[in-house]
């Protein structure tokens, strides 16, 4: 486990982490269109495919905010500051933590929202998140952060080679369903590495009940309460259409 002092020094960077990266959700949905007219049909902003990311901007930088103002008051930001002064490269487990961070976001941005089913997509990114941090074991963050990143690495390559595309010809949902295999894969792990200890089996169990409850509830609120449109409608998001529009 990692000391007291060293993870308040995680917080301190980890909340500026997600301030910059909440700024810059917040900048680009606000180059989307709030309101306007399309094919004689007026939108109000409620119905803005910049509702959703507005919301989570927003929501990052109050949990960056929340974060910061805690290593603050616990000396974590200070005690951050005096060790920088003195190591040109860090490799503590601190430093590992950021960058595993780092790394979740770019592969959930640029890899999965813009080609998996937004769901899976942030189903594996909370997965992921979730339960490598409240594991809170540097062992397992190393096993589960070269898990993570060689499926992302499998998944670019399914995309780069052009193989997405021919499955998708002959099923549209074979990338959907390659995805969800994968998150299915690093869950086995996640459980595997953590069963020797009643603590992190207990932890993995909340932490993927969280992971999958969370988009669970939040893609149909945003999808169909709201009239928001997905980043990317694939296999999941239009089976709860069938589903939803059945029932009504």
């Amino acid at each position: 486990m990692m000391e007291t002092d060293k993870l308040r020094q995680a917080d301190f960077v980890t909340s500026i982490l997600l301030l910059i990266f909440g700024a810059w959700v917040l900048l680009e949905a606000f180059q989307m269109p709030m309101k306007g007219t399309y094919g004689g049909v007026k939108n109000a902003w409620y119905i803005s495919p910049a509702l959703l990311p507005l919301i989570i901007g927003v929501c990052i930088i109050l949990l960056g905010i929340a974060l910061l103002l805690l290593s603050i008051r616990t000396g974590g930001a200070g005690a951050f500051l005096k060790r920088a002064k003195k190591i040109s490269l860090p490799r503590s487990e601190s430093s590992q933590r950021f960058i595993a961070i780092v790394l979740a976001f770019i592969c959930f941005v640029y890899l999965f929202i813009p080609r998996i089913d937004f769901f899976l997509s942030s189903w594996f990114f909370l997965s992921y998140m979730i339960i490598v941090f409240y594991y809170d074991d540097s062992a397992v963050l190393k096993k589960l952060t070269i898990l993570f990143m060689a499926e992302n690495l499998l998944i670019f390559l399914i995309f780069l080679t052009g193989f997405g595309r021919i499955i998708n010809s002959g099923f549209k949902y074979s990338t959907d369903v390659a995805a969800l295999m994968i998150i299915l894969i690093f869950h086995l792990g996640a459980f595997l590495y953590g069963r020797s200890s009643e603590v992190l089996r207990k932890r993995y169990r909340i932490a993927s009940l969280i992971a999958f409850a969370v988009p669970f509830v939040l893609a149909p609120i945003f999808r169909y309460k709201f009239l928001v449109p997905l980043p990317h409608e694939g296999g999941i998001i239009d089976l709860m259409s069938l589903i939803y529009f059945s029932l009504r």
